[in-house]
């Protein structure tokens, strides 16, 4: 699409979408007028450009971008986020495509985060072969079912000085010497750099010999070969994908916050204070600060629906750890959790260790604060658990313990593990999935310590699983 002109003499106060015509490239052009009529200036073919008009109070901003093909694109659609209550399938269509799941939260996505859809990339090559002399008969063809290309040239790179990346050949000359039985071999980037030159490869005989890599002769060799016959050759590679998978990204997408209408009180799921409005209909960008937090044992309500009713206590179960001046946030559909600090909410010590005493606002070592419903007394000197959601382990002294954890949790996974490491320290063997904090952790690696008891708290946080250390 070669360049163009807006048109020019926008209202004042308009806003405009264009669309070029006659070609497969298009381009959309907004115009936001803030002064009076001008005429923009002529754009590039590929530009995104914003534009401020000079020496005046009165500025305009244009923004142009090239869509490449109008009603719908792969590109494009590449660079945009999705909102959908439900992810489709991981596989080629969806490949480098982002997903923001507003659907409930469930054991494979999460409400209101962010998906892209990836995949292993490997690159993947082929060799065309051509006489440099269009007269002469073709003689070298290659055999890709059972080679690639790219081995004869990673070969050449670790026996060239300097060497250079396989990768970057593109063209090239095979020459035959008639007299030795050998081939000279010459390589180019693509901008025809000479990355090495009359590099020697026999024709047979060897495992380092030209067919040896994959290359076949057509004609009977070498008594049907000249001396000097030389064949150009053109390397081409392109990537080749498998595994397709959804990975969360660490990015979670809110409205932009706007009106604060009260602190929020979750143990009887009403505002602190109430709006004037009654009912008060609620607006992208509203949210609440929570105050008060229901005691162990009992239910937190979230806000929910799109309007308050001064006295109507929300019913709406909170299933996330919920902590005093967490924020609920309404973007215009739903209402959001968004989590004032990490699960570790408080850490003492200034130097030296670093010793955690709680997690979510459930001390590690008080068991009455942890509101778990299960307690399992662990006996024996070794132990290999396979740790369960609201759940405390117990044992006495061990040689060995083994961990593992299950293949899926949610965000409200806890449970706690409490063993001695005696004489003889403790061997732990656990999934390296697991981030450890706390005493005797050093470079994410948990090593109990001789003569130490341990409370050991693990707990999901949504995108790994957490293991928190108390020594005694």
């Amino acid at each position: 699409m070669s360049d163009f002109e807006p048109t020019p003499g926008y209202s004042r106060n308009r806003t405009s979408t264009v669309f070029t015509n006659g070609s497969d490239e298009q381009r959309a052009e907004f115009t936001y007028a803030m002064g009076e009529e001008w005429t923009p200036n002529l754009f590039d073919k590929d530009k995104t450009s914003v534009l401020l008009s000079n020496g005046s109070d009165e500025q305009r901003a244009v923004v142009v971008y090239d869509l490449n093909g109008i009603g719908g694109n792969a590109g494009l659609e590449k660079k945009i986020i999705i909102k959908s209550e439900t992810i489709p399938a991981a596989d080629a269509d969806s490949y480098g495509k982002f997903y923001c799941y507003s659907g409930a939260t469930n054991n494979t996505y999460v409400h209101g985060y962010i998906y892209e859809c990836i995949a292993d990339v490997t690159t993947e090559y082929n060799i065309a072969m051509n006489p440099v002399d269009p007269e002469a008969t073709h003689k070298l063809a290659f055999d890709d079912e059972n080679h690639s290309p790219i081995e004869l040239f990673e070969r050449i790179a670790s026996l060239s000085t300097p060497t250079f990346n396989p990768d970057d050949v593109k063209t090239g000359t095979f020459t035959f010497d008639k007299n030795n039985e050998i081939w000279y071999v010459n390589g180019y980037d693509a901008d025809n750099n000479t990355l090495f030159e009359n590099f020697t490869v026999n024709g047979t005989g060897d495992e380092y010999s030209l067919d040896a890599y994959g290359f076949v002769y057509i004609d009977h060799f070498p008594d049907n070969y000249e001396d000097g016959y030389s064949e150009e050759y053109e390397l081409i590679s392109h990537p080749s994908y498998s595994n397709y998978r959804w990975q969360r990204l660490d990015v979670q997408p809110v409205a932009e916050m706007g009106r604060y209408l009260s602190n929020w009180n979750a143990a009887t799921g009403l505002a602190v204070t109430n709006p004037q409005e009654n009912p008060y209909e609620y607006t992208t960008g509203d949210y609440y600060i929570v105050s008060v937090v229901a005691s162990s044992g009992n239910n937190n309500y979230r806000p929910n629906g799109s309007n308050y009713v001064i006295g109507q206590a929300s019913t709406t179960v909170e299933s996330s750890h919920l902590a005093v001046n967490d924020t609920y946030l309404y973007d215009g559909t739903n209402w959001l959790l968004l989590k004032t600090s990490d699960a570790v909410t408080s850490i003492n010590g200034e130097t030296g260790d670093v010793h955690i005493k709680s997690v979510n606002g459930k001390s590690l070592m008080g068991a009455g604060n942890l509101n778990l419903t299960d307690i399992v007394t662990i006996s024996g000197s070794t132990a290999s658990q396979l740790l369960a959601n609201d759940t405390i382990y117990n044992a006495g002294e061990l040689t060995s313990l083994t961990i593992t954890i299950p293949n899926s949790m949610t965000v409200d996974w806890l449970c706690q593990f409490n063993f001695t490491s005696g004489s003889t320290a403790t061997t732990l063997t656990a999934p390296n999935t697991i981030k450890w904090l706390g005493d005797d952790v050093e470079n994410n690696i948990f090593t109990p310590d001789a003569s130490k008891r341990y409370a050991v708290m693990f707990y999901y946080d949504g995108v790994q699983i957490r293991g928190v250390v108390q020594s005694l």
